[in-house]
């Protein structure tokens, strides 16, 4: 049953007589008439309110994703939204951060590969997930290409220290200081004492020369 209307009042009080004599079990009644209309259309409306088809003519204004325009019609399309949820038929991409607690979301719920990346099995390029870049050691990390990390083999002044003291003076075969240091840009190389004893005869020996030939 549909909710209805009082659409007038059945016995008006400016449509009775202006004079009425001999009739008051009539005029009780008249005056008793809109009470009891009155009554029975709101005695009628708690029927209707009570009854099992109430919330389909109660309107419901549509919002919140629930697309409606009573309130029969926004239950059941919350629960439609309720049997999804359950059967796992979310709508993609309708599931925020908010609807998941903190720490629900465990291990046993992921993918075998997605469990096997949480537990190291993953790598950024060539770092590895327990930190290595390639197999072998003593070799330095450079940037290649795109700037992606690399290991290629130690260059000999790459991470030596610098050499601070005196250089070793020359041999016989001319080297000076030693393999493990670099050698600063003004380092110098000392004359030893055979050295400065060669290069004095070979200059008495040119001497000599010129003083002959000339």
């Amino acid at each position: 049953m549909a909710f209805t209307k009082i659409e007038q009042l059945g016995s008006l009080i400016a449509s009775l007589p202006d004079r009425v004599t001999g009739q008051a079990d009539w005029l009780k009644a008249y005056f008793d008439a809109n009470p009891t209309q009155i009554m029975e259309a709101f005695n009628a409306l708690v029927d209707e309110l009570k009854a099992a088809t109430a919330a389909d003519q109660i309107g419901y204004s549509a919002g919140d994703g629930i697309n409606a325009d009573t309130v029969q019609a926004a239950i059941a399309a919350l629960k439609d939204m309720l049997d999804a949820a359950v059967t796992g038929t979310i709508p993609d991409g309708s599931l925020t951060g908010e609807k998941i607690g903190d720490g629900q979301v465990g291990e046993s719920k992921l993918t075998a590969a997605v469990q096997g990346k949480l537990n190291g099995g993953h790598a950024h390029g060539s770092l590895t997930s327990d930190g290595k870049i390639g197999a072998s050691s003593g070799r330095v990390v450079v940037t290649g290409e795109n700037g992606a990390l690399q290991a290629e083999t130690k260059n000999t002044a790459h991470n030596r220290n610098f050499g601070t003291g005196i250089p070793a003076a020359p041999s016989d075969t001319g080297s000076a200081g030693t393999a493990e240091e670099v050698s600063r840009a003004d380092h110098v190389h000392p004359i030893g004492v055979e050295l400065k004893e060669y290069i004095a005869l070979q200059i008495a020996a040119v001497a000599d020369y010129e003083a002959v030939m000339f």
